[in-house]
């Protein structure tokens, strides 16, 4: 269910109007990278940028002069999280925490500290107030988002209505009263204002331009920082500020007393990283440098971002409406009784199995850097489709590696209280993994499926089914479970023969799918 469905506009007129396609399900993790508002040619990002910077050195100023109180702490540094853009990280909704004390209490030292010469940096052509998030390990791109959203409301909010007036009929809008809009200078508060916009489920939604978004990381982005901290000590023209970098490195990484001299000394990566994270600290300014070099590469970043958001497109957008219109509605899956889990679970486990490939395969296997965030964001999407909110996603893991399978065995007594959970694993042999120790472990409400699409995996996986008599049971179960902890698929008649089904139907189909067979009792045969 995505705006371009609810609304009945198509996707060419989106593409169109520079307005990109959101989910009215879920959040879809892509944000708008500030470096994109400062490195455009367009005039209104060219305006958005400036009125950035004069917000930020609004505050930068108020804290220098000191006596900031705690109420125009909360006034200019507190933002809730602008969930109507349906942009960000919230997996089955679109509802986020915002920025509260702790946000505020790092940009009060930032801004009084590191960033006491923004509007005024020496070594980069502008100003970047992402250069606040470069000091801190906690502060992510979530608080990014945030932030850079809020300093955005108004000017996404006249996006939007434009968009809504020149497109949308009038029954698909209503006039909304937004607050915390714009900053009024003069009295030193935000203000709310009226706007003409979208209505969804008696709230506005709120349209993003498509050139303006990235996902993964902003361009400016302290991990890339210390990547690129040797290369740009080298490239730096400050000969003084390097060599003093540089002195300080030689002596915070310098071998110990104990080290022969004979041997070349190599310090450790943790120390290597600990030492650039001190001068960081130490030498603020080569935060303007990196950015300096960033500024560099500009056009590289809009070429980043451009297929970011393509692979988001087609991740998030595409492959889910073929995957719905191809598999899961013929299924039947949406008119399931909301209740009835279990078959839920079954049917879109049987989906999975047969198209998986639709939605996680490309042309040489998986879909280049899928994650399990991924996974899970692109089963809530399809589950939740057609918008049912009492159709509850279950919690949905992705098993591609043996670390995973690891992971999720070394947890199995926490997911013994879990119900509803759904397991995907990349190959046959880690669902068999996945399988013996849910059976072993006796946990209810998990069912897991295998993308049957990734062939390359699948062919190498041998297939037994295994037949016995009601004496025989015990042995046969215990075979099972063996077969399984090994990473074989096992077809066995006390976990796949389910009630009400067709016996012999089901030996046939089991004995043609499965080369291999084990029948207990007085002979064993291949």
């Amino acid at each position: 269910m995505y705006f371009s469905d609810v609304f009945d506009i198509s996707n060419d007129l989106l593409a169109s109007e520079n307005v990109f396609d959101i989910s009215l399900v879920s959040d879809l993790p892509l944000f708008i990278d500030p470096f994109l508002v400062f490195d455009s040619d367009k005039p209104e990002y060219q305006r958005l940028h400036m009125d950035v910077v004069r917000y930020v050195s609004f505050v930068r100023n108020k804290i220098i002069e000191g006596n900031v109180t705690d109420a125009q702490e909360k006034e200019w540094l507190h933002f809730k999280e602008i969930s109507n853009n349906w942009l960000g990280y919230s997996v089955g909704g679109n509802a986020g925490r915002g920025l509260g004390p702790t946000f505020a209490s790092g940009a009060l030292i930032g801004l009084r500290g590191p960033l006491k010469d923004f509007g005024k940096e020496k070594y980069s052509k502008g100003s970047h107030f992402e250069r606040l998030f470069l000091f801190s390990k906690g502060a992510g791109k979530d608080a990014l988002s945030d932030f850079i959203t809020n300093l955005c409301h108004e000017f996404l909010l006249n996006f939007t209505q434009v968009f809504a007036r020149k497109h949308l009929a009038p029954e698909q809008c209503r006039e909304f009263n937004v607050r915390r809009v714009s900053f009024d200078y003069d009295k030193e508060r935000w203000v709310h204002r009226k706007f003409f916009l979208p209505a969804f489920n008696s709230e506005y939604v709120l349209l993003t331009p498509i050139d303006l978004l990235t996902q993964s990381v902003p361009w400016i982005n302290r991990p890339d920082l210390f990547d690129r901290f040797g290369g740009m000590l080298d490239a730096m023209s400050d000969i003084q500020l390097r060599q003093s970098v540089n002195d300080f490195l030689d002596q915070r990484l310098a071998p110990p007393p104990s080290h022969p001299r004979e041997k070349v000394f190599r310090p450790a990566k943790k120390d290597v990283q600990a030492a650039q994270e001190r001068a960081l600290e130490i030498y603020p300014e080569l935060a303007n440098w990196y950015v300096a070099l960033k500024e560099a590469t500009g056009e590289e970043a809009v070429n980043q971002s451009r297929n970011r958001v393509a692979r988001a497109d087609e991740l998030y957008r595409s492959r889910v409406v073929e995957f719905l219109s191809s598999t899961l509605r013929p299924m039947g899956f949406f008119e399931i009784d909301v209740n009835d889990r279990q078959t839920l679970l079954k049917t879109f486990a049987n989906a999975i199995e047969r198209h998986g490939s639709e939605l996680f395969v490309g042309e040489d296997g998986l879909v280049g850097d899928l994650s399990a965030d991924d996974v899970q964001l692109i089963c809530t999407l399809v589950w939740c489709a057609d918008g049912n909110r009492q159709r509850r996603p279950p919690q949905f893991r992705f098993v591609s590696d043996s670390r995973a399978a690891s992971h999720f065995e070394s947890g199995s007594q926490s997911n013994r209280d879990k119900t509803g959970m759904f397991v995907i694993t990349t190959d046959r042999a880690k669902k068999s993994r996945i399988e013996f120790i849910v059976q072993n472990d006796n946990l209810e409400g998990i069912v897991v499926a295998s993308i049957t699409g990734h062939g390359k995996e699948n062919s190498t996986v041998e297939s037994i089914f295994i037949s016995y008599t009601k004496a025989d049971e015990l042995w046969a179960r215990w075979i099972g479970r063996v077969l399984l902890s090994a990473g074989y698929s096992v077809t066995v008649q006390f976990k796949d023969f389910l009630p009400g089904t067709n016996f012999v139907e089901q030996m046939d189909q089991a004995i043609k799918n499965g080369p291999s067979g084990f029948f207990v009792g007085e002979a064993l045969i291949r």
